[in-house]
C-alpha cells in the first residue's frame, strides 16, 4: 500500500446506527491517474519557497480508511477538504500555472492534471 491520489465530487456521511461509528463515502469517484504524490510534494516546497503557504491537495495518512470513522474524524475530514472553485481561484491568484512552468517544467503535466480535475468540479485528496 502506498499512497494515491482520490477524485470525487461530492460526498457523503453515513452513520452506522449499530455500531455508532461513521463512513466518508466518495461520490462520483475517480483514480487521480496523471496526478502523482511525488509531483504534489515537490509542488508543494516551491510554493513555500515563494512564500505561498497553502495546501491545495489535503493528506490523509493511516488512521483514515474512511469507514470506522468518530464524529469527530468526519469532522476534521470534511473541515480540510478544498473546494475545486477555491483551488482554481488560488492558483489564479498566485499565477500557480506559471510559476510551475518556469521553476518545474517536469510537474506541469501533473499539475494541468491536477487543475483539470478543479475545473470538472473535482475534490482532490492525498491518501496512504
Amino acid at each position: 500500500m502506498g499512497y494515491s491520489i482520490d477524485c470525487f465530487k461530492s460526498f457523503k456521511i453515513n452513520e452506522n446506527e449499530v455500531y455508532g461509528d461513521y463512513i466518508f463515502e466518495q461520490l462520483e469517484y475517480e483514480n487521480g491517474d496523471y496526478i502523482y504524490p511525488s509531483v504534489l510534494s515537490k509542488i508543494h516546497e516551491l510554493f513555500s519557497s515563494h512564500g505561498i503557504e497553502v495546501d491545495l491537495v489535503p493528506f490523509f495518512g493511516d488512521g483514515y480508511f474512511f469507514d470506522y470513522l468518530t464524529k469527530e474524524q468526519t469532522e476534521f475530514i470534511v473541515s480540510q477538504l478544498k473546494k475545486p472553485n477555491e483551488c482554481l481561484r488560488i492558483v489564479e491568484d498566485h499565477n500557480l500555472l506559471q510559476l510551475v512552468e518556469k521553476e518545474l517544467p517536469e510537474c506541469l503535466f501533473s499539475f494541468e492534471h491536477l487543475i483539470k480535475r478543479w475545473e470538472t468540479g473535482f475534490y482532490v485528496i492525498k491518501v496512504f
